[in-house]
């Protein structure tokens, strides 16, 4: 495991772009990283700044580079975002307390008011799913929650116990708490299970959509002192290492997964804790096919360090690649499957 189990996402100040016979490599320049936004549809690419206060829009076919929106407290403004849609042609970026619609040109379409405790709307169909995270007693859940038109509850889809500060430790490996949305399906995973719990727009539950051949990994010493050192190493954490370290637990086996994208056609690709060649392994599975599909990565040249985000779309992979210049590079290769 290396640096993007930490962080995920990018910051951008300048950029240039460069095409290669296999891939085309989008050069994002910044020195300082952290955790942000990336999605990808319809071949173009929406991600944020390293503060997750500024929206950018890029278009591969144009290749076109948009600020959609800033920060701020006015019409089309937003403080920090939390999630990010591209449904057509528009662009859904949902902030602190509301929610805002642009076309692909940033022009600023319509706004809605939302509740600050629920965060990470996505829009399903006419309806929205998102999270809230409360408190009960010494237990902290999490609830994902079917939203109206008009953003109020209407049903509970999931609730979920996360681990609470309360009993003294901290879990070293996070559980994940993304959710996602492909038309008119939601998908809330299960990375300890390998599946996902999958509802309509409407509420609906259907059957789990699993990953059956994919079994969990023992957590080895050699696993726990890369993430030490990595933790002792984020700017976010290093200043309090000495409070946390004696409250780090580490479980006895990893989830099957650690992150997964969903595309515009229903299907999942998971990012694995296995690893090759100094890569995690990808795993690629559309509905109704029983084995999961190996995917293949480009091999990192000697200036990259690691992938960070990954999605796919159509018949392309996308990712950004961290390298040693202190950039980060959004690239765009074909899909190719083992």
């Amino acid at each position: 495991m290396n640096k993007k189990r930490l962080i995920f996402i990018v910051s951008i100040v300048a950029f240039a772009f460069i095409v290669h016979a296999d891939y085309e490599r989008f050069t994002l320049k910044e020195d300082v990283f952290k955790s942000g936004i990336f999605k990808v549809a319809g071949q173009c690419a929406l991600f944020s700044d390293k503060k997750i206060t500024q929206v950018y829009f890029y278009c591969f076919e144009k290749k076109q580079l948009k600020k959609i929106g800033g920060k701020g407290q006015g019409p089309g403004e937003y403080d920090r975002i939390e999630s990010l849609q591209l449904l057509g042609d528009e662009i859904i970026v949902s902030c602190t307390n509301k929610v805002i619609f642009y076309d692909r040109e940033g022009k600023l379409k319509n706004e809605k008011k939302k509740n600050p405790e629920i965060k990470n709307l996505l829009k399903a169909r006419t309806n929205w799913v998102g999270i809230r995270i409360f408190m009960d007693k010494k237990d902290i859940f999490m609830v994902v929650g079917l939203y109206n038109p008009d953003l109020i509850e209407t049903k509970q889809l999931v609730k979920i116990k996360l681990p609470s500060p309360f009993e003294g430790k901290i879990e070293a490996i996070e559980k994940c708490t993304k959710i996602e949305v492909s038309k008119d399906r939601i998908f809330i995973p299960d990375p300890d299970q390998g599946q996902f719990q999958i509802f309509t727009s409407k509420g609906k539950e259907l059957a789990p959509f699993k990953f059956p051949s994919l079994t969990r990994m023992k957590v080895s010493d050699a696993f726990k002192e890369r993430m030490i050192s990595e933790l002792k190493a984020s700017p976010t954490i290093a200043p309090n290492w000495e409070l946390i370290k004696d409250k780090l637990v580490f479980r006895d086996e990893l989830p099957v997964f650690d992150n997964f994208v969903v595309n515009l056609k229903g299907a999942i690709m998971i990012r694995t804790y296995a690893e090759e060649d100094g890569e995690n392994v990808y795993y690629l599975m559309k509905e109704r096919k029983k084995v999961p599909q190996r995917l293949t990565l480009p091999k990192r040249s000697e200036d990259d360090l690691g992938t960070t985000h990954f999605a796919f779309e159509m018949d392309y992979i996308y990712y950004l690649m961290e390298n040693k210049e202190g950039t980060l590079d959004l690239v765009r290769k074909p899909l190719i499957l083992k």
